[in-house]
């Protein structure tokens, strides 16, 4: 059920300078570092089989069979006493192994689950711990290494499984279902996952609820439950199990940021019920569900934190037997590596864990005196140097970022003979003509029409915004305003907010960016996106300066996005998803 899909989630509350302090709100997404080795050993994929399950004709006594029975899995090899699941996929066959269609044979359930164990997300539930389903979205399992999920091989697992004949004759079918796992990790190569199955049904047992019906044809149902999480860990990737009628499910923090909203596509609709929003009605046209679409997550919660799963239903008609379900895998650990810490950035800091990963990646190390000086101001060479080592595969860093000019990263040396991006302003010993020649000849920074880069000013919030922008591959905006005025040079003077929010996608929503602003195109991307959010007066300020904490914050932000792309593209092309 869980698979990895990017959402604009991973954009959102990039550019905060708002104090975070004394409050539970949750980390929100994380680019993946601090990982253990990469595991040892090749994936190895095995192919296992329930069945026959024999049905009746529909209809007819047996054509519809609810039944629990255990499942064979992998054992471990080379000694190990454990196997270390990547990904699982399920599929009806017939005795042939050709996969029979939800038109043939409705695949209502299917759930793995270890009897006798604590279920994390229901201490009550009887039977054991709910850990692996899917259902007639059928839609894969796939952790990102390196994560896993463990299964001792001493421990067995049981299956609960519900299939429906469709056909006017008897049948003999198969559940099948692909294993995907790798033979060699270790504690000191892996992650390991915890899988936790949230029902919003409450009952802890049969996750079926009625959704009343008793609304007009625009009206939809809402059911919700909220988990209270034990410890900080890393949501990995989680998606929802809904029945016919379905919207979609949510996962929401308490401040009600939005961490992955699984949508409904129906096998002859193919598009999200005649264009609604999320959580829109309307009658749908489609009447089997083909998928459900999963979220690309890497997630960041505290302890304590609570998570809110919505069930979303059209309430139009009755739908007796809903069922709103997510299954999220959870890595409980912390990325932050404490020793990077600096000594004014305690671990209480509002932006520690964003400075601790500009740290521990060598994107920044601070001055020579040890501190960060998270309110100071990025010049456009120091912030340039930060994409630089971020983004440019180099792993020549300076050992500190200050020396000479203004505290701020640097480079030396000569950059495969360039003219230093072609500034007056940048000769070839400058500290940092590496780095702003990397960024011109990749388009990321123009300069001024004088011809000079100014590298010691301070970096505006829309020259950071278009920086980004170019960085992305200056995607366009999401609304359907033609922005005529495009930047030709780079903005100027420095600091990087989150003051409140925008309404609307006119260049962002906002009043001190009409639709000739020169950097139009990239402030609506941003906003669009969630990168950016502006004051409470509706102003962006694009030319307030930005602080190197926000710098941090933004850089991480990105590279959660930029990595959570990476896994969509990856297993959409594992899966040939479109």
């Amino acid at each position: 059920m869980p698979f990895v899909r990017p959402t604009l989630a991973v954009l959102t509350s990039l550019l905060l300078v708002a104090s975070l302090a004394g409050t539970a709100a949750a980390v929100g997404p994380a680019p993946m570092y601090n990982a253990p080795a990469p595991g040892d050993g090749e994936l190895v994929s095995e192919t296992m089989r329930i069945g026959p399950i024999s049905l009746a004709a529909q209809g007819h006594s047996g054509w519809d069979r609810n039944m629990v029975g255990a499942v064979p899995m992998p054992t471990g090899t080379g000694g190990e006493d454990w196997i270390a699941i990547r990904g699982i996929e399920f599929d009806l066959v017939d005795d042939q192994g050709t996969s029979l269609g939800n038109d043939d044979v409705h695949f209502h359930h299917i759930a793995f689950f270890t009897p006798g164990a604590t279920d994390p997300a229901c201490p009550s539930r009887g039977f054991g711990h709910l850990h692996l389903a899917s259902g007639a979205e059928r839609t894969p399992v796939a952790l990102p290494d390196p994560y896993a999920m463990r299964k001792p091989n001493a421990q067995s697992w049981l299956g609960n499984w519900h299939v429906m004949n469709l056909a006017d004759e008897a049948r003999d079918i198969y559940i099948e279902y692909e294993v995907v796992h790798q033979p060699g990790r270790t504690d000191d190569t892996t992650r390991w996952v915890e899988p936790w199955f949230l029902d919003v049904s409450g009952h802890c047992g049969n996750a079926e609820y009625d959704v009343p019906g008793d609304g007009g044809p625009d009206s939809v149902h809402v059911q919700s439950k909220t988990w209270t999480m034990p410890e900080a860990g890393i949501i990995v990737g989680t998606g929802g199990h809904l029945h016919d009628g379905g919207i979609a499910t949510e996962l929401r923090t308490a401040d009600d940021d939005l961490i992955c909203r699984s949508e409904v596509v129906y096998a002859d609709d193919h598009h999200d019920h005649d264009g609604h929003s999320a959580r829109s009605g309307g009658h749908h046209h489609g009447t089997t569900i083909e998928r459900i679409n999963p979220c690309a997550v890497h997630w960041q919660f505290e302890a304590g934190e609570e998570l809110t799963l919505d069930s979303i239903y059209h309430n139009h008609q009755p739908e007796p037997g809903a069922m709103g379900i997510n299954v999220t895998f959870i890595w409980w650990g912390d990325q932050h590596d404490d020793a990077e810490v600096f000594p004014d950035v305690p671990e209480t800091h509002e932006f520690a864990r964003h400075i601790g990963w500009a740290a521990s990646t060598g994107v920044t190390t601070g001055y020579d005196d040890g501190t960060f000086r998270p309110t100071t101001q990025v010049s456009r060479q120091a912030l340039v140097a930060f994409l630089y080592r971020a983004f440019a595969g180099d792993d020549g860093h300076d050992e500190h970022d200050e020396h000479d000019h203004h505290g701020h990263s640097s480079r030396h040396g000569d950059h495969n003979g360039h003219d230093h991006g072609g500034f007056s302003d940048v000769p070839a010993d400058h500290p940092f003509a590496d780095a702003i020649t990397w960024a011109a000849d990749g388009g990321l920074v123009k300069g001024y029409p004088d011809g000079t880069f100014r590298p010691d000013i301070p970096v505006s919030r829309q020259a950071l915004v278009a920086f980004l922008h170019r960085l992305a591959g200056s995607p366009e905006p999401h609304d359907d305003h033609d922005h005529s005025g495009h930047d030709d040079h780079d903005g100027h003077h420095g600091h990087s907010s989150r003051h409140g929010d925008h309404n609307g996608h006119d260049h962002g929503g906002f009043s001190d960016v009409p639709a000739d602003h020169p950097f139009a195109d990239a402030i609506t991307w941003a906003a669009d996106g969630g990168l950016v959010e502006g004051y409470h007066d509706g102003t962006f300020r694009p030319l307030e300066p930005v602080s190197r904490q926000a710098a941090a914050a933004v850089l991480y932000r990105y590279e959660a996005d930029r990595y959570a792309a990476e896994l969509w593209q990856l297993y959409r092309d594992l899966f040939d998803w479109e």
